[in-house]
């Protein structure tokens, strides 16, 4: 991932605040279908790069990942033969089968959305990776502890999708790709990472979405501070703290620094769509619970948090590295936005049937 310091300089100069902007949740899928539509006409299709997405960051894993959301919303097939093909470029680029986090999950997505029955390519591919990686909790551990030789936040982003790639693809040693996003979450801070709160959005993605947030004390001993004491059930409460609140600027965004300040670097404190984006699924994954479908806290965070997205969004489908239309166009935050917004009609959709049922008289 590109420094947070690139990012905020970059912006410096021309930031302008998010304008408030109340969309109905009848808005996502338009929105998403402007996305894909932009994805796939500018997805490479022919020569030796044919299904890569060209903007010099790779992240194809995450767009792959993107676009089957989009077909699942939209059943388009130029959407479907779009992430199959992104899902080969991966396929050919990867030597060794070294892929990554969000690679390995858009493997997984692309082999649910084939279901060919006994295992497709796709849950091969995937087999195939966990197997070669081990089921032990040595043989893991062992995988996982490379990215203690990265920036701390991005190790913690593609953790969180292996974790959930093995717990969904029920792979032996998946609860082991856990506890390992588990420590390495304990590593990220403002001082030690480049983006604190993304990764504390996407561990509380991808822990709620693969076991109970209990008691289970974050990190190892020798984690940042911030982590003393935290345990996996605190996680969404700190999340839900780092939202820039009602009546404040950039409201609905997230800060991106836990002190909710820029730190060393100048520029916009908020409304990184990254952080966002990574926020707000942390959010929904955590609010989707049974336990609570009640919460109107919740409800009216991710609310704030769709119509801070939707508002980021040019009509042509654009997304950009800040929610205020500027900065960088990386293809990789369309990838990211549509897995955001598709969660969030998920999640929406779930609250307006539930009030439906409790407004029908039973018998009826």
């Amino acid at each position: 991932m590109e420094s947070k310091g690139v990012r905020i300089l970059a912006l410096v100069a021309v930031f302008v605040p998010i304008l408030a902007v109340a969309a109905p949740a009848s808005e996502i899928p338009a929105v998403m279908d402007a996305i894909a539509a932009r994805l796939e006409q500018n997805q490479v299709k022919q020569g030796f790069t044919s299904g890569e997405w060209d903007d010099k960051w790779g992240f194809n894993g995450s767009i792959v990942t993107g676009m089957v959301d989009a077909y699942e919303r939209t059943e388009k097939e130029l959407y479907r033969a779009s992430a199959a093909l992104g899902g080969e470029f991966i396929l050919r680029d990867v030597p060794c089968d070294a892929f990554l986090g969000d690679e390995v999950y858009a493997f997984f997505r692309l082999g649910v959305l084939d279901g060919a029955a006994g295992g497709g390519q796709w849950q091969t591919v995937v087999e195939r990776f966990f197997d070669a990686a081990g089921s032990t909790p040595q043989a893991v551990f062992r995988y996982t502890d490379l990215y203690y030789g990265v920036d701390s936040s991005t190790a913690v982003f593609y953790l969180a999708y292996f974790a959930v790639a093995a717990h969904d693809a029920n792979v032996a040693g998946a609860a082991y790709w856990r506890q390992a996003l588990i420590d390495h979450l304990g590593y990220v801070g403002d001082d030690s990472a480049e983006f604190p709160v993304m990764a504390l959005g996407v561990a509380t993605w991808a822990l709620t979405q693969t076991g109970v947030l209990d008691d289970t004390l974050v990190g190892r001993p020798d984690a940042d501070p911030y982590w003393e004491g935290v345990r996996l059930c605190d996680l969404p409460g700190l999340l839900a703290g780092h939202q820039v609140p009602e009546g404040e600027p950039l409201s609905g965004s997230f800060y991106w620094r836990f002190d909710h300040t820029s730190g060393p670097f100048p520029g916009p404190i908020a409304g990184y769509t990254e952080d966002t984006i990574y926020g707000t699924l942390g959010l929904v994954a955590f609010a989707s619970l049974k336990e609570n479908a009640d919460r109107e806290d919740l409800k009216q965070a991710i609310l704030a948090a769709r119509d801070a997205l939707l508002a980021g969004v040019d009509t042509d489908g654009t997304v950009y590295e800040h929610l205020s239309h500027e900065g960088k166009k990386y293809y990789a935050y369309a990838g990211e936005m549509l897995q955001a917004l598709s969660r969030v009609e998920d999640y929406l959709k779930a609250q307006q049937e539930s009030v439906l049922e409790e407004a029908v008289p039973v018998g009826q």
